[in-house]
C-alpha cells in the first residue's frame, strides 16, 4: 500500500496554541519585579551563588502571586546551571502555574532543550496537562522540536494523548503544516485514526491516495473537509470497480444521495448541539478556571500561613531554647559569683589572720628584742662584777703580802697557829670547791648566752622572713582580688547588656507573632467567604460537582486542618492553665517552704538563746578563774617581797624558801583544782553541744517526714491533673465530633460561622487572660526570686553558725591541749604564769569576737524577722490576687466579661503591681539602710574592742616591766652576795697563804 503526504494550508477553527491566557508558543513570562521575591529573582537571573545562599534560609519552592516557582523561572530563562542546583537540592519538579503548566512543559515551550534533558533525567512527569489539556509532547508538536519530542517520547511520553478538544500531537503537528514531526510521529507508532471531541477526523486534511479504492466525487462530499475518504471494508461507500454495473451504479448514487442528506441534516443539528454545548462547556470552562484559580490563591494563601505558623514556631522555640540556655548561663554566672564571693570572704579573713599574725610576730619580735636587751644588760653586769672580782683579789694578794711581813713577828703564835691552821687548810679546801663550782656556773652561763643569742638572732632572722613572704603574699592576694573584682564588674556588666537586647527581641518577636495571627484571622476570614462561594455554586450547578469534587475534598481537608489547628490551640490554652496550675503549685510549694525556713529561724534563734546563756556561764567561770589567777600572782608578788626580805640573811632565807616552796605546791595544787573545774564545765559545753545536735537533727528528720508528705500530697495533685487533663481530652474528643458533624452538614453553615465568631472572641478573651496571667507569672517569679535570696540569706546564716560552731571546737580542742600542756609543765617561773595571762588575754579577745558575731546574727536574725513579715504581707496579697483569678475565670467560663471590665482590671493589677514594687524597693531600701547601720555599729565597737585590747595590753606590759626589774633586783642582791662570799673566801685564802709562809719561813728558822 502506497502513502503519498500532500500537506494542505492550516485551516481555521482550534488552535490548540492559544489559551484564554496566551499562545503556548509564548516564550518565558511577563514579568514585574514587584510581584517576584528574592528567590525569583535570583533563579531569573541566574545569580547561582546568591540562590545558594537564599536556599539555606528560605524555601525553594515558593510560589508567586502566579503559582510559579523559582524551576520555571530558571527553564523558561534556559538557566541551566541553576536548573541542574535547584534539582540537585530536590525542589520539586512537578508544581505548576495559573495555567497548569509545570517546568518541564515550560522549558519545551521555551525551546530550552537541555533543562528538558535534565528535568526527564531526575524523572519529572512529561504526561501532565496544563489548562487546555496539552501536554508537553503537544508543546512540542507545535513549535515543532523533534529533539525534545525524541527526549519525551524516551521517558515514557503519551503520543496519543489527547488535548480537551481531542487533538494529539500527530494532529497537531498536521494543523501547523509540520511534516518532519508528523512522519516522526508516525515512525513512533501514532494512532492515525483518532476523532476530536465532535467525531471528527482530521488526518485526512493531508491526501491519502489508495490504489484499490476509487474516489468519491466533490458534489457527493457535501459540506465536508475531506479530500479522500477511507473506508472499512464491511460498512464503506467505497467498492472495486470490476464489481459494478450500470443500474447498480444508478441505485447506489441514490442511496448515497439519500444517506448524503440525512447525514447533512443530521450534521446540522449536530452542530447546533455543539454550539450549544460548546457555549456551555466554555461557560463551564471559564467558571472552572475562575475556581482553579481561586483555589490556587487559598492553597498559596495557606500555604504562606503555615509558613509563617513554622516559621512563627521556629523562631518561638528558638527563643525559648536561647532563653534557657541564657537562664542557665545567668544561674551558672550567679553559681560562680556566689563561689567568687565565698571566695573572697575566705581571702579577706585570711588576711585578716595573717595581719594578726603579722601583729603577734612583731609583738613577739619587741618582746625578744627585749629579752636581748635585758640579756645584754645582765651580760654587762655580769662582766662587771667579774671584773671588780679580779680587782678584789689583787688587793687581797696584796694583803697577803702584808700579813705575811706580820707573821714573821707572830713567831710566838705557833701553837694557835697550827690549830687555826688545820681549819683553815679545811676552809681553804671548802672554798676552793666552791670556787671550782662557781667557775664551773659562770662557764655555763657564759656558754647558756651565747646559745640563747644565737638562738635569739635565728628566731629574729626567721620572723623577719615570715614577715616578708607575708608581706608578699598580701600584696599578691590583693592585686588578685582587685583583678578578680574588676573582672566580676565586666561580667555583670555584659550581662546586663545582654539581657536588655534579649528583652528587646523577645518584644519583637512577640509583635511580629501578633502580625502572623491577626494575618491567620484574615485568612480564616477569607477561608471562610471561598467556602461559602464553593458552596453556593455546589447548590446551583449539581453537573459540575463531579468536575470539582476533589476540591471539595481539599477544602474539606482544609477545614480539618482549621478544626484541627482551632483544636491545638485550645490544648494549647490548656496546657498553659495547666503551666498556671503548676507555677501555682510551686508557689504553694515555695510557700510553705518559706514558713518551714521560718520555723527553723526560730529554732535557731532558741539554739542561738541557750548557747549564748551557756556563753555568758563560761564567761562568768572565765572571770572566776582571772580573779583566782589575780589572787595567785598577788600571792607570788608576796613571796617575791618576802624573798628579797630574807636575802639579806643567808640563814632566814633557807627556811623561807622551804615556806615559798610549800605555798606553790599549794598554788599548784589550786591550779590542778581550777583545770579539774575548767575539764567539768567543757564536758558541760561538749554535753550541751550534743543535745543541741541531736535536736537539730530530729528536727532534721520531721522537716524530711514533712517533705515527704508534701511529695504524697503532690502526687494526688498530679493524679487529679492527669484525670482532669483526661476529662478534657474527652470533651475536646466530643467537640471535635461536634465540628466534623457540623463540617458536613451544609444546612448549619450559619451555626458554624457563630461558633466560630464565638471562638474567636473566646479565643481572644483567652489571649488577654494569658497576658495578664503572665504578667502575674512575671511579678510571682519577682517574688520568688526574693524568696529565694532570703532562702541565700539563711543559707549564708547557717554556713556562719557551721563557722561559729567549727571555731568552739578549735578553742575546745586549744583549751585541752593548753591544758595538757599546764598539767605537763610545772610552775616554776614567773614567765610561765606571763604565758598563760597572754594566752587568756586572747581567749578574752576571741571570745569577745564571738560575742560580736553573736551580735551580728541577732541583727541577721532580726532583719530576717522583718523579711517574713514583709513575706506575710505578700501571701495575704497573693491570696488576694488568687481570689480575683477565681472570679475572673469564672466569670470568662460564663462569656459575661466585656472588654472595659478586662481593662479596668488590668489596670487595677498594674497599680497593684506598681505599689507592690515600690513597697519592695522601699523594704530593700530600708533594709540596706539597716546593714549600713549595723556595719557601722560593727566597725564603732572594733574600734572601741581594739582600742580597749591596747589600753590593757600596755597595762600589762608595765606590769611585766616592773616584775622585770623586781627580778633584776633580786638577782643584783644574789650577785652580790656571791660577791661578799667570794671577797671573804679570798680573804681566807690570802690569810692561810700568810700562815704557809710563816710556818715556812719559822720550819727554816728552827732547822738553821
Amino acid at each position: 500500500m502506497k502513502k503519498i503526504f500532500n500537506f494542505t494550508k492550516k485551516k481555521k477553527g482550534f488552535s490548540p496554541n492559544t489559551s484564554d491566557t496566551g499562545s503556548v508558543l509564548s516564550v518565558g513570562y511577563d514579568l514585574k519585579e514587584k510581584d517576584l521575591g528574592k528567590v525569583h529573582k535570583a533563579a531569573y537571573g541566574g545569580d547561582l551563588a546568591k540562590l545558594k545562599q537564599l536556599a539555606k534560609k528560605n524555601d525553594i519552592n515558593q510560589l508567586d502571586k502566579e503559582n510559579r516557582t523559582a524551576l520555571h523561572f530558571a527553564c523558561a530563562n534556559g538557566q541551566t546551571d541553576v536548573v541542574q542546583f535547584l534539582v540537585e537540592i530536590k525542589a520539586k519538579l512537578n508544581l505548576c502555574d495559573n495555567q497548569n503548566r509545570s517546568p518541564l512543559m515550560k522549558a519545551v515551550q521555551c525551546q530550552q532543550e537541555r533543562c528538558v534533558a535534565t528535568l526527564l533525567e531526575h524523572d519529572a512527569d512529561p504526561n501532565l496537562v496544563d489548562i487546555n489539556g496539552n501536554t508537553a509532547l503537544h508543546l512540542a508538536s507545535c513549535i515543532p522540536a523533534v529533539s525534545t519530542a525524541i527526549l519525551l517520547l524516551e521517558h515514557e511520553a503519551n503520543v496519543n494523548a489527547q488535548n480537551k478538544e481531542g487533538y494529539s500531537p500527530l494532529t497537531m503537528a498536521v494543523k501547523e503544516n509540520h511534516a518532519e514531526m508528523a512522519e516522526f510521529l508516525l515512525k513512533e507508532g501514532a494512532d492515525v485514526n483518532i476523532k476530536d471531541r465532535g467525531h471528527r477526523w482530521h488526518l485526512p486534511e493531508f491526501t491519502f491516495l489508495f490504489v484499490d479504492f476509487f474516489y468519491i466525487p466533490s458534489f457527493l462530499r457535501g459540506s465536508q473537509s475531506f479530500t479522500m475518504a477511507y473506508l472499512e471494508p464491511g460498512r464503506s461507500v467505497a467498492m472495486p470497480r470490476g464489481n459494478m454495473g450500470p443500474g447498480g451504479e444508478r441505485d447506489r448514487q441514490g442511496r448515497l444521495v439519500d444517506k448524503m442528506c440525512q447525514l447533512e441534516a443530521q450534521q446540522v443539528e449536530l452542530r447546533d448541539s455543539l454550539e450549544e454545548s460548546r457555549d456551555s462547556k466554555q461557560a463551564l470552562d471559564h467558571r472552572q478556571l475562575e475556581l482553579d484559580t481561586d483555589l490556587n490563591n487559598l492553597k498559596f494563601q495557606l500555604k504562606q500561613e503555615q509558613e509563617k505558623h513554622r516559621n512563627a514556631s521556629m523562631l518561638y522555640e528558638k527563643t525559648r531554647v536561647l532563653l534557657r540556655k541564657k537562664e542557665e548561663d545567668l544561674r551558672t554566672e550567679a553559681e560562680g559569683k556566689h563561689k567568687v564571693e565565698l571566695a573572697l570572704r575566705n581571702l579577706e579573713l585570711e588576711k585578716r589572720a595573717i595581719l594578726n599574725n603579722m601583729k603577734q610576730l612583731e609583738e613577739d619580735r619587741s618582746e625578744t628584742q627585749k629579752l636581748l636587751n635585758q640579756e645584754r644588760g645582765a651580760r654587762a653586769l655580769s662582766e662587771t662584777l667579774l671584773n671588780n672580782n679580779l680587782r678584789k683579789q689583787q688587793e687581797i694578794e696584796e694583803e697577803n703580802r702584808r700579813t705575811i711581813c706580820k707573821s714573821n713577828e707572830a713567831l710566838s703564835q705557833l701553837t694557835e697557829a697550827t690549830d687555826r691552821e688545820r681549819e683553815l687548810l679545811q676552809q681553804n679546801s671548802a672554798l676552793q670547791d666552791d670556787l671550782s663550782s662557781l667557775r664551773v656556773e659562770l662557764e655555763r652561763s657564759r656558754s647558756h648566752s651565747r646559745q640563747e643569742e644565737s638562738r635569739l638572732t635565728e628566731e629574729c632572722e626567721a620572723l623577719r622572713e615570715h614577715l616578708e613572704d607575708a608581706r608578699r603574699d598580701l600584696k599578691l592576694n590583693e592585686e588578685a582580688l582587685a583583678q578578680m573584682v574588676y573582672q566580676y564588674t565586666g561580667q555583670l556588666t555584659t550581662l546586663k547588656a545582654e539581657l536588655s537586647v534579649t528583652s528587646t527581641r523577645l518584644e519583637h518577636e512577640r509583635q511580629a507573632r501578633e502580625q502572623l495571627e491577626a494575618e491567620g484571622e484574615s485568612g480564616r476570614t477569607r477561608l471562610t467567604g471561598a467556602l461559602q462561594e464553593a458552596e453556593r455554586c455546589q447548590a446551583a450547578r449539581a453537573d459540575a460537582e463531579r468536575a470539582l469534587q476533589r476540591e471539595r475534598e481539599e477544602r474539606q481537608r482544609a477545614q480539618d486542618k482549621l478544626t484541627g489547628e482551632t483544636a491545638n490551640k485550645r490544648e494549647a490554652v490548656g496546657g498553659l492553665s495547666q503551666k498556671l496550675a503548676k507555677a501555682e503549685s510551686r508557689t504553694n510549694s515555695l510557700e510553705n517552704e518559706v514558713h518551714r525556713l521560718t520555723m527553723a529561724l526560730t529554732e535557731t534563734e532558741h539554739m542561738v538563746t541557750a548557747l549564748q546563756r551557756e556563753k555568758e556561764v563560761a564567761m562568768g567561770r572565765l572571770r572566776e578563774l582571772e580573779a583566782a589567777l589575780q589572787v595567785e600572782r598577788e600571792q607570788a608578788v608576796r613571796a617575791c617581797a618576802r624573798q628579797e626580805a630574807l636575802q639579806e640573811r643567808l640563814a632566814v632565807t633557807q627556811s623561807e624558801g622551804m615556806l615559798i616552796r610549800q605555798h606553790l605546791e599549794e598554788a599548784q595544787n589550786k591550779g590542778m583544782a581550777k583545770e579539774k573545774a575548767v575539764t567539768d564545765a567543757q564536758e558541760r559545753f561538749g554535753d550541751l553541744l550534743a543535745k543541741l545536735r541531736a535536736d537539730g537533727e530530729e528536727h532534721v528528720q520531721l522537716v524530711e517526714e514533712r517533705s515527704r508528705e508534701l511529695a504524697t500530697k503532690a502526687a494526688e495533685l498530679r493524679d487529679q491533673v492527669y484525670k482532669l487533663e483526661e476529662e478534657k481530652n474527652e470533651r475536646e474528643t466530643v467537640l471535635r465530633q461536634l465540628q466534623q458533624e457540623l463540617a458536613d452538614s451544609l444546612k448549619k453553615l450559619s451555626m458554624s460561622e457563630a461558633s466560630l465568631e464565638v471562638n474567636t472572641r473566646y479565643r481572644n478573651d483567652l489571649e488577654e487572660e494569658k497576658a495578664r496571667l503572665l504578667k502575674d507569672m512575671d511579678r510571682l517569679k519577682g517574688k520568688v526570686g526574693g524568696m529565694e535570696l532570703e532562702k541565700k540569706k539563711v543559707k549564708k546564716i547557717a554556713e556562719q553558725k557551721k563557722s561559729v560552731d567549727n571555731r568552739l571546737d578549735q578553742e575546745m580542742k586549744r583549751n585541752t591541749e593548753l591544758q595538757k600542756e599546764i598539767q605537763t609543765l610545772p610552775l616554776v617561773s614567773m614567765s610561765q604564769v606571763d604565758d598563760l595571762s597572754v594566752q587568756l588575754q586572747k581567749e578574752a579577745s576571741r571570745c569577745s569576737q564571738l560575742e560580736r558575731v553573736n551580735k551580728e546574727l541577732k541583727e541577721q536574725l532580726v532583719s530576717f524577722k522583718n523579711l517574713g513579715r514583709s513575706n506575710e504581707r505578700l501571701e495575704r496579697s497573693k491570696k488576694h490576687l488568687e481570689e480575683e483569678l477565681l472570679g475572673l475565670r469564672q466569670q470568662v467560663e460564663l462569656g459575661v466579661i466585656d472588654q472595659s471590665q478586662v481593662d479596668h482590671y488590668r489596670r487595677e493589677a498594674e497599680e497593684r503591681a506598681r505599689q507592690e514594687i515600690r513597697q519592695k524597693l522601699e523594704e530593700v531600701n530600708i533594709f540596706l539602710q539597716t546593714q549600713a547601720a549595723s556595719q557601722e555599729a560593727l566597725d564603732q565597737i572594733k574600734a572601741a574592742s581594739e582600742a580597749s585590747l591596747r589600753s590593757t595590753l600596755e597595762q600589762r606590759i608595765r606590769e611585766l616591766e616592773g616584775e622585770l626589774g623586781r627580778a633584776r633586783s633580786t638577782q643584783q642582791d644574789s650577785m652580790n652576795l656571791r660577791d661578799s662570799t667570794h671577797t671573804e673566801l679570798e680573804r681566807y685564802r690570802e690569810l692561810y697563804m700568810e700562815e704557809l709562809r710563816l710556818r715556812k719561813s719559822l720550819a727554816a728558822k728552827l732547822e738553821r
